[in-house]
């Protein structure tokens, strides 16, 4: 099915795409594949508790099998002590630094203390970090309060991470991972960004699984900090703030730019703003050393309303911002993941939602669970084929 009809312009620009992009073929980057094998699986009898340690071993994700249930239970002497802590030891020998992840489960918004300490020689104490962990973020996907937590490389023999406070309900802990950070940053560590779309498609557990499942000896973790209602512009305001959060996710995918098209379309309304503020995405990722991934935007079927057009024809749509907003910077900003024979983005969510219309919702724009789900495969299929090898 051909891609919608565009202005004379907008033909000039997609020709010289087309025309740059022939030349060669994309070079994968040679260091773009993560290290395998960075997931560090915790043998369970090397895990000390406060409370019921058998039961802090079968926490879910420490010794890397799919057991376990959150921990502690949620009533009984847990419950009354307030803070909990688990304890284990570290694979040695350990030049690099770890990375925790820690999702908890707690009640209401009262701010969760977490200490981490490395453990040195004689059972030693020494203060890593410590941090009070606050409710989700607004709009955020639902779910557990997750906390990174780095164990930096050296001395340290294990580690011993307390949550939760005398007085307070004691949080449980829903998974505790733990992960060899590389030192040459080779993580496979995904942040995904974006509006309501990726809000609802993103489970991280799923993408992660699924990448397993289809690149088998890879292990990723995924973040999703997308925000629905989110705009361009709202992410680049947002965006100093989540890398900080994420310093060592290495792949950042992106799916931005349809609430901004909804409010200015059809092209070229709001194209130039578009522009400047994907590109200052991209710059900014790319200056944290990490990789960006932009995707095109979805096809949406816009009814006609407020002196809008509606879709179709194409051109009335998310079409021709793809065609000479989104191409040309995946192009420039992320060449790995750009196709030069087609002179578009590998991750082209545009065509497949276009031919696969029913996995939209009635608004035109939301995704059908079906849709979900495909967006998410997607994303796993085309930028994983070109991170993980295809």
């Amino acid at each position: 099915m051909p891609e919608p009809k565009v202005t004379r312009p907008m033909l000039s620009l997609a020709l010289l795409v087309l025309a740059a992009g022939a030349a060669a073929p994309a070079a994968r980057a040679a260091d773009l594949a993560p290290r395998q094998g960075w997931r560090i699986r915790v043998d369970p009898g090397r895990v000390a508790a406060s409370v019921d340690a058998p039961g802090a071993a079968r926490i879910p994700g420490l010794a890397g099998d799919a057991g376990g249930a959150p921990w502690p239970a949620a009533a009984g002497a847990a419950a009354a002590r307030g803070e909990v802590w688990v304890a284990f030891e570290l694979p040695e020998p350990r030049a690099a630094a770890v990375l925790l992840v820690v999702e908890v489960e707690v009640e209401g918004d009262t701010p969760v203390p977490v200490a981490l300490h490395g453990v040195g020689k004689g059972g030693k104490l020494d203060e890593v970090e410590r941090r009070a962990l606050g409710p989700n973020r607004k709009n955020k996907r639902r779910g557990p309060r997750i906390a990174h937590l780095t164990v930096p490389a050296g001395k340290h023999r294990g580690v011993r991470v307390a949550l939760g406070a005398e007085g307070a309900p004691a949080p449980r802990i829903e998974r505790l991972r733990a992960y060899a950070l590389d030192p040459r940053g080779r993580d496979d560590y995904w942040l995904f960004l974006g509006a309501s779309l990726t809000t609802g498609a993103i489970d991280p557990d799923a993408f992660a699984a699924e990448v397993a499942r289809r690149y088998p000896g890879y292990d990723p973790y995924c973040a999703n900090e997308a925000v629905s209602g989110g705009t361009a512009g709202s992410l680049r305001k947002a965006l100093p703030e989540i890398l900080a959060e994420h310093p060592h996710a290495r792949y950042v995918a992106i799916h931005i730019g349809g609430n901004d098209v909804s409010g200015q379309r059809p092209y070229p309304g709001g194209a130039d703003r578009l522009r400047a503020d994907i590109e200052a995405i991209l710059r900014a990722i790319r200056e944290a050393g990490k990789v960006p991934i932009l995707a095109r935007l979805t096809y949406r079927s816009y009814k006609a309303s407020g002196g809008k057009p509606g879709v179709p024809p194409e051109e009335n749509g998310s079409g021709p911002y793809n065609t000479a907003v989104h191409d040309p910077l995946i192009r420039e900003h992320c060449p790995d993941f750009f196709d030069r024979k087609t002179g578009r983005g590998v991750v082209d969510l545009y065509a497949w939602f276009r031919d696969h219309q029913d996995e939209i919702g009635g608004d035109g724009i939301h995704l059908t669970a079906a849709g979900s789900k495909s967006f998410r495969r997607l994303f796993v299929e085309l930028a994983g084929g070109v991170v993980y090898g295809r």
